[in-house]
């Protein structure tokens, strides 16, 4: 692994800034928060509005922004973001508190070999092939697809996935 830092001290590995992770206390009494609390692609667009304008077409990916969301006695974000994000552009009153951490620490003491246990929700979307009526259309990923498409990512990652670990899947109610 390639780390280097640079004049403004920011530490990068490879050729990328080390992400950072956001801490957001989001204000449930808000009215546009809970609207984007209670729906999975609205919280998307939003946090995609903290990101710059000019990311090409695929902005996410160019952000390498994730999310997760905590729920404790008041909802909190876990924003992570391979760019700074711009929480001047959120609604007034959105969030309680905002903290930023570099993951620089965590990630310099990760090694080639390394077992790593991951706990993740995703939203796991593909595209739709060129025959189907709605071609290019992105659909979710379901069982027993999911395991493959997980696979998938983690390989382009630079990740090796142990299924004798076993898998976790939530029950769908």
């Amino acid at each position: 692994m390639t780390t280097a830092t640079t004049s403004t001290g920011d530490v990068t590995i490879g050729a990328r800034p080390t992400p950072s992770l956001y801490r957001v206390e989001v204000n449930p009494r808000n009215l546009t928060a809970r609207r984007n609390l209670a729906d999975p692609a609205q919280m998307h667009r939003r946090l995609m509005s903290l990101l710059p304008d000019d990311l090409g077409d695929t902005p996410r990916a160019a952000a390498r922004l994730l999310y997760r969301l905590e729920k404790s006695r008041e909802p909190v974000l876990l924003v992570q973001s391979g760019m700074p994000l711009d929480f001047d552009r959120l609604p007034a009153g959105w969030a309680h508190q905002i903290r930023q951490a570099s993951l620089a620490g965590l990630l310099h003491t990760l090694q080639d070999g390394m077992q790593l246990q991951i706990r993740t929700r995703v939203s796991a979307v593909k595209e739709r092939g060129k025959v189907l009526l709605r071609a290019g259309q992105r659909v979710s990923v379901h069982q027993p697809e999911l395991r493959e498409w997980w696979r998938h990512r983690a390989d382009a990652a630079g990740l090796r996935t142990n299924d004798d670990l076993g898998w976790k899947l939530p029950e769908r109610t």
